[in-house]
């Protein structure tokens, strides 16, 4: 049986090269964010063109928006896979070749010609992208000076947003114009571009894994992790917070297409513009964490998530803009905490436990983001809004309830 996974110093690059300033630290910086566009702009690109997959395959609103879940069941099914083969093969290696492979069934996807065989080949896709998000943090927890990982947590993240922002705007006005293919194609260029970036600039790391813990070892991480009631709780805000997320996202186009809007698919795509807000919450988060501590950032992002939620029930594109602006920024403030606690708070077994959070994160994504066109389809926008509200309740009300999410960590 191989010997449990222990950590050894590298010789060629000290820790001081990976807190701010050092030369490690800023090509980290450029090659997570890179990562985050290459991952999430092809995972997200559909998202502005949903009504028009679905008039193409002649499929509802709810079954359309399957392009945006089966990527992300694709994320959660090969989070836990994607931890094992980090540990055994180093989590550089297998960021870089799994985002290859990503970036090669963005293409496949693009051709398939069936509703069914483009979910199919999402769903490889969105395995593949799990890479990234499942190693990313706990890479960054291993490399990154403790007291630092939140800031470097806000950072990537950050990059994620620029990702999803980016997916949408590009496919979005092309895929009016052109096709929804060519939407989602010119998405996947920007991906192959940014994988580039990111296989240039990832830094040696300063630790490396000498030996390789055994699937035992990782199933017994697993089961300590779901017996922590903390890390549970974590887990769980993710699954709420996303999935009601990625709802508001799917439906609102639809939305603001139908009476009294009226808006063009190209029109609609400029709102995503909302995300930039998250981008930039996400790096001040950090920082703000510092100051105040962490769980008054988070519960601050869950107040800020509900209340721009609130002003999209508005009929004014303006006040709508504003709450999405205002919901995306605090969000990405919650998501910024909660991922960093995921990586910092186990003693042992970190990338299973940012596995866990990530697959809480997006089986959110998939399943409550698909649910909620159900309130939808019945109640309208406001069915929609009520729903999540109530998600992002629940989800405060676990953090609330567990002490053990102190700012120490």
């Amino acid at each position: 049986m191989p010997e449990p996974v222990t950590v050894a110093e590298n010789s060629l690059t000290s820790i001081a090269e990976y807190a701010p300033g050092g030369a490690s630290y800023k090509r980290l910086m450029i090659a997570l964010p890179a990562a985050g566009l290459a991952t999430f702009a092809p995972l997200y690109s559909a998202h502005g063109l949903l009504p028009r997959i679905g008039a193409t395959f002649g499929v509802s609103e709810t079954t359309s928006a399957l392009i945006i879940s089966s990527g992300t069941i694709g994320l959660t099914i090969g989070a836990l896979m994607w931890s094992v083969l980090g540990d055994r093969f180093g989590r550089p290696r297998v960021m870089k070749i799994a985002m290859c492979i990503a970036v090669a069934l963005g293409f496949l996807t693009i051709i398939m010609p069936t509703f069914p065989l483009i979910l199919a080949t999402r769903v490889l896709q969105g395995i593949a992208l799990g890479a990234l998000p499942t190693l990313a943090m706990a890479y960054l927890s291993e490399q990154v000076e403790r007291k630092y990982t939140v800031i470097a947590a806000g950072a990537f993240i950050s990059g994620n947003t620029v990702g999803g922002l980016s997916g949408r705007l590009i496919a979005a006005p092309i895929g009016a114009e052109w096709g929804w293919r060519w939407g989602v194609g010119a998405v996947v260029v920007v991906s192959l571009i940014a994988t580039i970036v990111f296989c240039i600039k990832l830094p040696a790391p300063r630790t490396e894994l000498k030996t390789v813990g055994s699937v035992s070892e990782m199933l017994a991480n697993v089961c300590q992790h779901l017996r922590t009631p903390a890390l549970v709780a974590i887990y769980l805000q993710g699954f709420l917070l996303f999935g009601g997320f990625i709802g508001t996202y799917n439906y609102l186009t639809y939305r603001l297409e139908d009476e009294p809007f009226n808006m063009p698919t190209s029109l609609v795509s400029l709102l995503f513009i909302a995300y930039l807000a998250g981008t930039v919450s996400a790096r001040l988060t950090g920082r703000w964490a510092l100051r105040w501590g962490r769980r008054r950032v988070i519960n601050a992002g869950a107040l800020v998530y509900a209340i721009g939620l609130i002003l999209t029930l508005f009929d004014s594109i303006f006040v709508i803009l504003l709450g999405l602006v205002t919901l995306t920024g605090g969000f990405f403030m919650c998501q910024a905490i909660a991922s960093g606690w995921a990586g910092t708070l186990p003693t042992r077994g970190t990338a299973q436990s940012t596995s866990l959070y990530n697959m809480g994160y997006y089986a959110g994504s998939a399943i409550l983001g698909y649910l909620c066109g159900f309130p939808y389809r019945w109640f309208g926008w406001f069915g929609v809004v009520a729903t999540v509200l109530l998600f992002i309740a629940l989800a405060q009300a676990l953090i609330l309830t567990h002490k053990t999410l102190d700012d120490r960590q």
